[in-house]
């Protein structure tokens, strides 16, 4: 059996309009995440990101030379 609190009715529209704030600031902030740790993959040269995969280094490349 349910008990209806006029308290949480009144409240109701405050707090999911808080918990979508919440929701949306936490998508926000896993965004920016995701972007600082691809960030940090590019910066790293093939072989660091190799070495850490566990795959064989590429060979560097150098240019002039294909």
């Amino acid at each position: 059996m349910r008990v209806k609190s006029p308290w949480l009715s009144d409240r109701a529209p405050e707090i999911l309009t808080s918990a979508a704030k919440v929701t949306e600031r936490a998508q926000t902030l896993h965004q920016v995440g995701k972007s600082i740790h691809i960030g940090h993959e590019l910066l790293e040269s093939p072989q660091t990101a190799a070495a850490k995969a566990g795959e064989p280094s590429p060979e560097p490349v150098v240019a002039g030379h294909h």
